[in-house]
């Protein structure tokens, strides 16, 4: 048994020449995996060298994040509480000027009456002295053919309003011609 096999179709395999060459190719197979594995780690390892050579500069970032989170939270924490004070204080001030219009209301419903009450007495008066005019003037209203002296000072009034406006009219045109003149 030297390890040859025969067959008929006259194949002969085996025998120790073909053991050695089956044993060479399959170190030469195992070799060339290894060979790839061995790349393959290497390349694994400069990706690794890669990571490790920016894990200060991630852990560095990882730091400053954690902490604009802690002052992100205390700035919120700050702008609540203000906001909670300020609201309170606006409230408090609200509520107090509540109070004083509250207080207000009775002193100006007084003084509207007293307004009102004082209004009522001018027209008493006003329509009072309206009786004793009309009693003295009676006799120069007859005449003019008026009813009562109020109308005379209306026109009078009426009439000096119109002869003021006039005025004014004529000395802004007098002063309009006198600056064309001096141009």
């Amino acid at each position: 048994s030297s390890g040859i096999n025969a067959e008929y179709g006259g194949i002969i395999s085996g025998g120790a020449s073909d053991i050695k060459r089956k044993a060479k190719r399959w170190d030469e197979k195992a070799v060339d995996g290894l060979k790839r594995s061995r790349d393959r780690y290497l390349e694994e390892l400069k990706e690794l060298n890669v990571i490790r050579r920016k894990e200060p500069e991630l852990n560095n970032l990882t730091s400053q994040i954690n902490g604009l989170e802690t002052r992100l939270k205390y700035s919120k924490r700050d702008r609540d509480s203000s906001i909670d004070q300020t609201m309170s204080e606006y409230n408090k001030e609200a509520a107090t000027i509540e109070q004083e219009l509250g207080d207000l209301v009775p002193i100006l419903e007084n003084l509207e009456k007293q307004i009102d009450d004082r209004a009522e007495k001018i027209n008493s008066y006003q329509d009072k002295l309206n009786v004793v005019e009309d009693k003295i003037f009676k006799d120069f209203c007859k005449s003019n053919g008026l009813d009562n002296i109020r109308q005379y000072e209306e026109k009078q009034l009426s009439k000096q309003q119109e002869k003021a406006k006039k005025r004014l009219e004529f000395a802004n045109h007098q002063s309009k011609l006198q600056s064309q003149l001096d141009f």
